[in-house]
């Protein structure tokens, strides 16, 4: 009787360099590495290794494939980049190692929003401050015109508030309805 196998499917058609990311396995990442997987390969929602590593918070693989060549800058299914994600998972080293290797700080998603703005609607602060300090546009509106400081209003988030007026925002700008982070903040019930 011959000797069948049976074949496993991975929910997402990961790659095994997927695999190695997503489990936190430096060592096999280089090991794939040096028998010339591709780098940017995509899993069936468009989202490469790299973006992978860093939603899993695995720095060793995300700086490996950094120093191999991996495209920082490659979008997934909801064109949000490795940055995107290091944003949302408050890693500042990842974000570093990001920016060291030529990451679009400037990045925009399906909702226009830079990986500053993320950081804002998300009340960020720490990503907020990082950013700035590493040259992000706090001038950026998202896909409705919004700015930093109306996101920030509008998301109860105070010392991003205080921070954006520090850097020069302006109060003053309107989002598509014509509406100001002040009246923003009156119809939210803030006072000032």
């Amino acid at each position: 009787m011959p000797f069948l196998f049976k074949q496993v499917v991975l929910p997402l058609k990961w790659t095994p360099l997927h695999l190695a990311c997503i489990s936190g396995c430096p060592g096999v990442v280089a090991l794939l590495i040096q028998f010339n997987c591709d780098l940017n390969a995509r899993d069936k929602e468009r989202t490469t290794a790299l973006i992978r590593a860093v939603q899993s918070l695995n720095r060793g693989c995300a700086g490996i494939l950094l120093e191999h060549g991996a495209n920082p800058n490659l979008e997934d299914g909801g064109q949000n980049t490795a940055l995107h994600y290091a944003i949302l998972e408050e890693s500042v080293s990842i974000a570093t190692q990001l920016l060291r290797h030529h990451a679009n700080i400037e990045a925009i998603n399906k909702s226009n929003l830079t990986p500053f703005l993320l950081a804002v609607k998300e009340n960020k602060k720490e990503m907020v401050r990082f950013l700035i300090e590493n040259g992000a546009n706090v001038h950026a509106v998202d896909n409705v015109q919004r700015s930093a400081l109306i996101l920030a209003v509008f998301h109860d988030s105070p010392d991003i508030v205080k921070l954006l007026l520090q850097e020069g925002v302006s109060p003053y700008s309107q989002d598509s309805r014509g509406w100001s982070a002040e009246q923003y903040a009156y119809s939210n019930g803030f006072e000032q």
